[in-house]
Order: C-alpha cells, then sequence, then structure tokens
C-alpha cells in the first residue's frame, strides 16, 4: 500500500464491532467504525452539536450523537434523526495487512462529504 495515498491511523485489533473510535487523522479528529465486514470514518464532531460521535452508539449503519440522540449515517454523512440537519464528513477507510487505512485528503476522494454542505438527499426523520 502506497504511504502517499493512505495512512495507517490505527492496528485493526483495536477496533471492535460496533464501538465506534476517534482517532487523529491530518489534524482532522475522525471517527472510525467496524459495522459486519466493512470500515467506514467520519468527521468525529456532531453538526448539531459540539459531541465526539465516538462516545455515541451504532444503530444499524448509523451513529447516535451522545447529546441529542441525533443520527447520522456513517456511509454517507447524511444526518437521518433530528436535530442533527446538517451531514458530516465521510472518508475513504480500510482494512489491510492488520490495520485501519485513511485516504489522504484529495478533492477527487469519491465519498468525502463537505460538513457545509446542505442538508443530504436522504430524508431526516423525527422519530425512528
Amino acid at each position: 500500500m502506497a504511504s502517499d495515498d493512505w495512512t495507517k491511523v490505527c492496528v485493526a485489533s483495536e477496533l471492535t464491532q460496533d464501538m465506534p473510535m476517534a482517532v487523529s487523522w491530518e489534524g482532522v479528529a475522525v471517527c472510525i467504525y467496524r459495522i459486519g465486514e466493512k470500515v467506514f470514518a467520519t468527521a468525529d464532531t456532531c453538526s448539531h452539536g459540539n459531541a465526539s460521535l465516538a462516545d455515541g452508539d451504532i444503530i444499524g449503519y448509523e451513529i447516535e450523537c451522545p447529546f441529542h440522540q441525533g443520527r447520522f449515517d456513517v456511509r454517507t454523512g447524511a444526518a437521518t434523526l433530528l436535530p442533527c440537519r446538517l451531514s458530516i464528513a465521510t472518508f475513504n477507510a480500510l482494512e489491510k495487512d492488520g490495520a485501519i487505512w485513511l485516504q489522504n485528503k484529495n478533492d477527487d476522494a469519491p465519498n468525502k462529504v463537505s460538513t457545509t454542505d446542505a442538508q443530504a438527499s436522504s430524508p431526516i426523520s423525527e422519530e425512528r
């Protein structure tokens, strides 16, 4: 794996099923998730309040904010449950060679979402 394209952020065994983990990557607080056989990465800070999503609960493919129980889809960054309305950034992540890797930032990253984007295209639910 080319080190100029990807950065190792943790040993794979440190990231356990359904337990989010905060890491610092290129000066950004990132939350990484293991759900099933896949790993995902989003911004660690909720767009609604100053909460670390790593302190939240994973429900399906959503992370629930520990402050007000709003939710985000970890695959897309879309806000899925009020009071959260703005999406959060997502980053390309993978598990390889016993480590979790994040793709180095560039404008061509296919699932990178700006936190300044307006609401994501998926509808937001008031209750689940």
